[in-house]
């Protein structure tokens, strides 16, 4: 169904999300602005 289709869809973003939060942490970057560069559709509940 649709729904199933939608989430899968997220995952992407999510998995770019967590790298894109790591790698910047890494080099210590300020971790707010890593959260406002962080795409919406890869957001976790």
């Amino acid at each position: 169904p649709l729904s199933t289709f939608l989430e899968y869809i997220t995952y992407g973003h999510m998995i770019d999300n967590v790298v894109l939060i790591v790698t910047g942490t890494l080099h210590e970057r300020d971790v707010q602005e890593l959260l406002e560069k962080c795409h919406p559709l890869g957001m976790f509940d």
